[in-house]
């Protein structure tokens, strides 16, 4: 690949500064073997990475999964920071998702496909229950008291309407 003029490397290109740091570390032997792992021909990956953000997405996720660096980062050094952030929020749901139960995404699924007067109830009875669930945590022997206080609540609720 025709090398990249330093003027065009350094400065404000900051996809090249980490390329060429890749390379020092030996990440990659040449950039014509690190196009042609993309699938891209030498001159285009050079025209791309010297004018920064003209890689795709996808050719950043390609070089990311080649150089073993982490995605988002790889795509806002190329100049893709919506991308970057849509993946990590995209990550960031998934990671809340992997911590759930089954149950607990049964209930989320619910919720999300419930009429918003379901949801109204839903949300009041919920209320009512951790209320109640709070006040017989601190009061031990209380169960009858959380039934009167869960029927009290109901009932308070039904009157409002």
């Amino acid at each position: 690949m025709p090398a990249i003029p330093p003027s065009r490397r350094s400065g404000d290109n900051p996809l090249a500064k980490y390329l060429d740091k890749k390379k020092r570390e030996k990440a990659f032997a040449t950039y014509g073997e690190l196009a042609k792992r993309l699938g891209m021909f030498e001159s285009h990956f050079s025209r791309a990475v010297q004018d920064n953000g003209r890689l795709t997405v996808e050719q950043c996720m390609l070089l990311a999964r080649e150089l073993k660096t982490d995605i988002p980062m790889l795509l806002r050094l190329a100049g893709r920071r919506r991308a970057a952030e849509v993946l990590e929020s995209e990550r960031a749901d998934r990671d809340v998702n992997e911590t759930l139960s089954f149950a607990e995404r049964e209930l989320i699924r619910l919720w999300r496909t419930a009429h918003p007067a379901m949801r109204d109830v839903a949300q009041t009875a919920l209320s009512a229950l951790s209320a109640a669930g709070a006040r017989a945590a601190r009061t031990p022997g209380s169960r009858r008291q959380l039934q009167r206080d869960l029927a009290e609540h109901s009932a308070a609720g039904r009157r409002r309407r």
